[in-house]
């Protein structure tokens, strides 16, 4: 709920004054992994691609507006690069 004001235009309440959260009821954890054949074998190596390949490189997830969608697009946004969403 917290993100669909992000990714939904014209909700009919405010998440951040018209809610309050009474308990935390779900986690799930992020796994960054790389094929076994990428030359990358740290985060740092990885950062250093994305800046380079910037827009050619892609990253799946579990779907559109997940955890993991949206953890990818941060990450490349806070490298100043672009990754494609598959």
């Amino acid at each position: 709920v917290s993100i669909n004001p992000s990714l939904y235009p014209g909700l009919k309440f405010n998440a951040a004054t018209d809610l309050q959260p009474v308990a935390m009821f779900a986690s799930s954890a992020l796994l960054l992994v790389v094929p076994a054949s990428s030359p990358a074998r740290s985060v740092a190596d990885l950062a250093e691609q994305m800046r380079k390949r910037s827009g050619e490189m892609n990253y799946a997830s579990s779907g559109s507006g997940t955890g993991g969608h949206l953890t990818g697009e941060m990450f490349a946004h806070a490298l100043g690069a672009k990754a494609i969403h598959v």
